[in-house]
Formats: C-alpha cells, sequence, structure tokens
C-alpha cells in the first residue's frame, strides 16, 4: 500500500471514527458473514456478539485501498462490519494479519490473540503485539481508554498502531523502544503531549501526522533524522524540544504546525529540507546554527511572523521560494558563502527593508540571484555586516608655527584585529604641506588649509575625518617682519 493511499485512507477512516459515521456501505442483508481470507484461513462474523473470528492455517491476505461511494474503503470482506465490529480473535493457525486488515475499524475496542499462536500475541487491554511482545502492532481504534503506557518489553512501534486513536490524551513511551514506525500516531487528535526518550533511534516518515491538539513535543537525543512529514500539520503544536544528535530535518517536517512560535535548531544539524516549515503562520523566531549547509526550497514559504532570519555561513545556496511571502520579514542577514539566490526566494517580502551582506560589494554583485527577487534586489544592502572593521577616525584641529612640522595623530576606532592604512591630503599644498603617509604638516605660509585623513581597512571599508591645520608666525618672526618692514626676511 502506497504512502499516500494509506494516509488518504487513515483521514477518512478517523473523520468516520470522530463523527461517528460509518466509512463503509451500510450492512446489508446480503453481505457475507464468513468466507475466505487467504489460501487456508477464513473469517466469521457474528453480529450478535459483535465479534470477528479468523480461523485455519497459514498466511492473511494483504488487502488494498478502493473507492467506494466517495469514501475510501479497504478490501477486506469484513469491512462492512468494521463499525459494528467490538472484537477481533485471531486463533492459532494465524502466521500472518495481512496489510489493511484492521484498517477503518473504528468500532474495534480489542483485538484478541489465541495463546498458541506462534506469531502474534495480545494483551489484557486487547492490544495485538509479536509473539514476544517486541513490537506493538495495532492499538484498537475503538479503545475507550484516555491513557496507555506501552509495556517495557516493546522495542518498536509499528506502522500504523496507534492511528487514529482518537481518544487517547496520553501515551507513555518507555525507554525499550528504539524505533517508531510510519504513520504511528496518525490523528491521534486528543494526544497533547509526546516525549520521546533517548533510546529512540529511528522515527519514520508521518509518524505524527495530524495529530491536531499535540502541543509538546521533546524528540530524544537518539533521534538523528527528522524524518519526512514526521509533525505535519499538528496545527497546536506550540513547543518542540530537537535532541542534540539531529542532523537533518525532512521535507515538510514542521509544515502547518500554525501555532509554533519558535524553534531553536541544533547545532547538529546539516539540512532543512524542503518546505519543512513552511506555513508555520506563527514562527517569529529561528535560531539556525553555522552548522547547516542546505536549507531546501520553500522550507519558510509563508511564515508570515519572522521578521528577521540569519542565514548560516556555510550555505552556499538560498533556494526556490526558500522565504517567499514572508511578509512579515524587514532584515535578512545573508554570509558571503552564498553564490546563488533562487527565483521566488524572497518574493511578496514586501517590508524587507535591509539585508546584512558579510561580504564585499564585488562579492555581492557577483551573486547569481534569479529572477523574481524584487524584494531583495530593493533593500538596503549594508556590506560586510557583522565582520571586524574599522568604525571611525577622528582628528582635530592643530596650529602650526611657519616654517615648523608637526605629525598629525589620528584617533581611529575599529574592532579587535583590524589592521588599517592612513592616508593624507592638503586642500592647499602652498600653505600646509603634508607626507600624505605618516600625517606630518609643515607650515609653509601664514594662513590654514583643510587636511583630511582617509583610513582603510584590509577589506576595503574606509572611514575619513578633517580638520584645519592654521599656520601662523612666532613673536620673534613677527619682530622681525616689522623691523625690516617683511620684505627682507619674508
Amino acid at each position: 500500500m502506497s504512502k499516500k493511499v494509506k494516509t488518504i485512507v487513515s483521514l477518512l477512516l478517523c473523520a468516520a471514527l470522530l463523527f461517528g459515521i460509518a466509512p463503509l456501505t451500510a450492512v446489508h442483508a446480503a453481505d457475507p458473514t464468513s468466507g475466505a481470507c487467504g489460501e487456508n484461513l477464513t473469517w466469521r462474523y457474528d453480529a450478535g456478539t459483535k465479534t470477528l473470528t479468523i480461523s485455519g492455517t497459514g498466511e492473511m491476505s494483504d488487502y488494498d485501498v478502493s473507492e467506494y461511494n466517495d469514501n475510501w474503503v479497504t478490501t477486506a470482506p469484513w469491512q462492512p462490519y468494521s463499525n459494528a465490529m467490538q472484537t477481533a480473535v485471531i486463533n492459532s493457525g494465524v502466521t500472518s494479519i495481512g496489510d489493511g486488515a484492521f484498517w477503518g475499524c473504528t468500532g474495534l475496542t480489542a483485538i484478541s490473540v489465541s495463546e498458541g499462536n506462534p506469531n502474534y500475541s495480545s494483551d489484557s487491554f486487547g492490544v495485538l503485539y509479536n509473539k514476544n511482545k517486541t513490537e506493538l502492532l495495532r492499538y484498537p481504534i475503538g479503545n475507550t481508554r484516555p491513557s496507555f503506557t506501552i509495556p517495557d518489553s516493546v522495542a518498536s512501534i509499528g506502522m500504523g498502531a496507534f492511528s487514529c486513536c482518537s481518544r487517547l490524551t496520553s501515551v507513555t513511551i518507555p525507554d525499550s523502544v528504539t524505533s517508531i514506525g510510519e504513520l504511528a500516531f496518525l490523528s491521534c487528535n486528543s494526544l497533547t503531549s509526546v516525549a520521546i526518550p533517548d533510546s529512540v533511534t529511528s522515527i519514520a516518515p508521518e509518524a505524527f501526522e495530524l495529530c491536531e491538539n499535540l502541543a509538546n513535543v521533546t524528540i530524544g537525543n537518539g533521534v538523528t533524522s527528522i524524518s519526512d512529514n514526521m509533525l505535519y500539520c499538528c496545527r497546536n503544536l506550540t513547543n518542540v524540544t530537537i535532541g542534540n544528535r539531529v542532523t537533518s530535518i525532512g521535507a515538510q517536517a514542521f509544515m502547518c504546525c500554525k501555532s509554533l512560535t519558535s524553534v531553536t535548531i541544533p547545532d547538529s544539524v546539516t539540512s532543512i529540507g524542503a518546505q519543512a516549515f513552511m506555513e508555520c503562520y506563527g514562527l517569529t523566531s529561528v535560531s539556525i546554527p553555522d552548522s547547516v549547509t542546505s536549507i531546501g526550497d520553500s522550507a519558510f514559504f509563508v511564515c508570515i511572523g519572522l521578521t528577521s532570519v540569519t542565514i548560516p555561513n556555510n550555505v552556499k545556496s538560498i533556494k526556490s521560494w526558500a522565504f517567499a511571502y514572508c511578509t512579515g520579514l524587514t532584515s535578512v542577514t545573508i554570509p558571503d558563502s552564498v553564490t546563488s539566490v533562487g527565483e521566488y526566494a524572497f518574493e511578496g517580502c514586501s517590508k524587507l527593508s535591509d539585508v546584512y551582506y558579510t561580504g564585499s560589494k564585488a562579492q555581492w554583485d557577483r551573486i547569481a540571484i534569479e529572477e523574481y527577487n524584487d524584494p531583495l534586489k530593493n533593500a538596503a544592502i549594508h556590506f560586510n555586516s557583522g565582520k571586524p572593521v574599522v568604525k571611525s577616525v577622528s582628528v582635530s584641529d592643530i596650529t602650526v608655527n611657519y616654517k615648523d612640522s608637526v605629525a598629525l595623530k589620528p584617533t581611529v576606532t575599529a574592532d579587535d584585529g583590524v589592521k588599517t592604512t592612513a592616508e593624507f591630503d592638503s586642500s592647499d599644498p602652498n600653505v600646509v604641506k603634508i607626507d600624505k603617509k605618516n600625517g606630518e604638516v609643515t607650515g609653509l605660509k601664514r594662513g590654514s588649509a583643510t587636511v583630511t585623513v582617509t583610513v582603510t581597512d584590509a577589506a576595503g571599508n574606509t572611514v575619513t575625518d578633517s580638520c584645519t591645520v592654521t599656520v601662523k608666525y612666532t613673536a620673534l618672526q613677527w619682530v622681525i617682519i616689522i623691523l625690516l618692514f617683511g620684505w627682507i626676511w619674508y
């Protein structure tokens, strides 16, 4: 059964459970109450006891999904009774339970396995396991119990094991569990909190998809990958803690988690998948570490609450639609590692006003920015942002005696470790002569001139300041001028 079909089936059948509508056709007098369900297996449904019994020896057939009267149903022959059926009995000769066997059995409250069955077992709560209870295979959808603690013997939670169990508000996962299967908790709409222990190393795609009231999730430190669609459309998710061994966040992992306001991504993560946070409307803050080298297409598409984003220093490409229609985004920091920006990456970011780029203007001009990125192109670009730079220079006015020399001493403010060079220039070299490299001024004629100092750092950033240099005569020079009428000496 394909993943997409299984998901559709699950959703429709879960809806039937929630609203009390039988997802299948109504039971008719002509509907059989018994028949074959494998080469050597038979089934029988007792309407009086509301019990399905599987008997015989061997493997059960697998059942596909088909469309019937605009509803999706599996082709298991007992499906006409799935809403009324309360108990399923698996006798000792059954060696396999087919795919799709109990999907949509919304009335099922217990599965009972004969003690002599070589491959399967059940417990007093009517839960289906493999023989030694190391894998939990199916929690009955119709069970009304609000909470359940998975036994310590269980190492894996099977595909769809708790799917559509809409009455469950709490499930305790013990530290014996190492894997959680595909669709395991799909549409458990009353589930509010999940703590995944450090023992879990693998979580399959769509494991908690559409758990609409799931508010708090803790992903343990054993998990290395947040799988595709893992928390897709958990609309009330407000808090998620990601373990420190996670290296990747899958496609659509948090898509449509509309109540999620902030997320901290640990520095173990290297990639964020396509549409990972798409339509997280409430997201106002996201911390992306420098360990991330890849951010997928549409990763933050329509995250209208985001106001600022810092792209990690090791990202080379901002993919198409990555931040499109983030209408609240006002600033973005882009590292000089980025060489390309995909089409529509910042389309619709109508409030984007400032781009802080860690490289130079020459580097910025070399970035391949594809079309439909006008908000990015029209924003104010602040170059060399975040890097150590020269910040300012100041130089004071001075007075120098005629024919004397004085060295200007500008004050330079720069970040630690920044090397700078200074260059000086005089507005009137006939009055004030200046050494362009060391700033030594010499008064050549009574009067004044403006001296400009330009300080440049290694990245090419420049700061300037100016001062007035006034040349005057000393008292002795004035006496000489007066006594000699100024013409001999002057």
